[in-house]
């Protein structure tokens, strides 16, 4: 029995990829959930996922991931986030990802709001 790579075997794996990456993409499910926001815009086959604002902080951050597994993250509403404040960060997000154009001006104010929404919410971590 030979255990050589070929690439069959190789198929679908990168470097990048093993125990660390599988765990940390699970690390992303486990801390977050499913959602629906019909004001949201998404590619099609993205979901949409809430986190709670600390978890949304390291997860909004890895643009990388997120693209990859088809996902955008937006804080649980306690932060209290309006609906395009919601969309900006989103936008945000999938612009960084490649998955999207880049943000549109009429959305920068509210991208703005938002991350200064989230800040205040998470300053009680300093």
């Amino acid at each position: 029995m030979s255990y050589a790579a070929g690439p069959a075997r190789d198929a679908g794996h990168s470097p990048r990829s093993g125990p660390a990456r599988s765990l940390a993409d699970l690390a992303l499910r486990l801390t977050t959930r499913r959602a629906r926001d019909q004001a949201i815009n998404l590619p099609p086959g993205y979901q949409l996922r809430l986190a709670s604002p600390v978890w949304y902080e390291i997860w909004s951050r890895d643009a990388a991931r997120l693209g990859r597994l088809g996902v955008a993250v937006l804080p649980e509403q306690i932060a209290s986030l309006a609906a395009d404040e919601r969309q900006a960060l989103v936008s945000d997000q999938l612009a960084r990802s490649g998955a999207g154009a880049a943000l549109p001006d009429w959305l920068k104010p509210a991208l703005s709001r938002a991350k200064a929404r989230l800040a205040m919410r998470l300053s009680w971590l300093d």
